[in-house]
């Protein structure tokens, strides 16, 4: 009984507009003002190129770009994944699931898949960083293999993310057209 009513409670807390709106409102706070920060503070340490957003498949570029973080950038950029990029992944994922969860017409039998697509890019962010993590830590050590799965998982990642974005930008109008928001 208590888990059934905590159920109830928390899809209702997920698809109310005041909750949907404060996530979203974090979202744009980390975009405006932390986010920024976080890049100034990156680019400060002459991590200038990210291995995490190059899709050019190509592990000597990823390992040429590690190189050049040096010493002092590898460390930087190993605690930029294990304290900001903890919470971002949460921050992007979290609205765009609640938006989607919506929005989402309930009757529609794929719907759970395209709910989760936010978690499932957040998922990857995740294994992203401890891929990555391993690849900056084992340095100068070249896996590049290693390298391989971290860029594909980065390309799967951004993927899933874009179409999420896509699909809260298009599917909100959809779901008032088609009356789907009287849940």
């Amino acid at each position: 009984m208590y888990n059934e009513l905590m159920n109830k409670l928390l899809k209702k807390v997920l698809i109310h507009q005041g909750f949907i709106l404060a996530t979203w409102f974090v979202f744009a706070f980390f975009m405006v003002v932390i986010l920024p920060a976080v890049s100034m503070a990156t680019y400060e340490q002459g991590l200038t190129e990210s291995i995490d957003t190059n899709f050019s498949f190509d592990p000597n570029l990823i390992y040429q770009i590690v190189d050049a973080y040096g010493v002092n950038g590898r460390a930087y950029y190993i605690w930029q994944r294990w304290t900001f990029d903890l919470i971002w992944p949460l921050v992007y994922g979290l609205p765009l699931f609640a938006t989607l969860n919506r929005f989402i017409q309930p009757k529609l039998n794929f719907r759970k898949w395209i709910v989760l697509l936010p978690w499932f890019a957040t998922l990857l962010d995740y294994l992203e960083n401890i891929i990555f993590t391993l690849l900056v830590t084992l340095y100068p050590t070249e896996i590049p293999l290693l390298a391989l799965i971290g860029v594909t998982v980065s390309a799967f990642k951004w993927f899933a993310l874009g179409t999420s974005m896509m699909l809260v930008t298009i599917l909100p109008f959809f779901g008032y057209i088609l009356g789907s928001d009287k849940r």
